[in-house]
């Protein structure tokens, strides 16, 4: 897919607003009620630059459920050299998982390799993309990574 530019600013600001809140429920203070309105009006925002990503993934959620995907999953920043996914020999950052991983590069570019070892010629990707260590399924449909 490709690049939405207003999606930068939103996902720096609902990052900040996500952490905003979070503190402030942890230190239980009054204030938390504007913390979270901003949030969730950001979140509303998000979901509206998210859904053209990947319109073949997002086709099947509902605004609400696409609202709690984007509130339920992490956002990260990949570094310079950083493996999303990679072999014991890579030794990649991420904690060990029971289950599979699937990335989607919200902004930006990044550089992918076939294969557990980095082998091979690089293809850069952009906004919209998932990555996956094997094929995205939801129910019967499934999801080119």
């Amino acid at each position: 897919g490709g690049e939405v530019p207003a999606i930068k600013g939103i996902l720096i600001r609902y990052d900040l607003a996500r952490r905003d809140a979070a503190e402030a429920k942890r230190q239980n203070r009054r204030s938390m009620r504007r913390y979270e309105g901003d949030h969730k009006t950001l979140e509303k925002a998000l979901e509206k630059e998210v859904r053209p990503l990947n319109p073949l993934l997002f086709q099947h959620f509902s605004t609400i459920q696409l609202e709690r995907l984007i509130a339920a999953m992490p956002l990260l920043r990949p570094q310079k050299g950083r493996y999303l996914i990679g072999s014991v020999k890579m030794e990649p950052v991420w904690p060990e998982s029971k289950g599979r991983r699937t990335f989607l590069l919200l902004a930006g570019r990044l550089g992918t390799f076939r294969g557990t070892s980095a082998q091979g010629g690089r293809t850069d990707v952009g906004a919209g993309t998932l990555i996956a260590d094997s094929p995205l399924r939801l129910g019967e449909v499934e999801i080119p990574v």
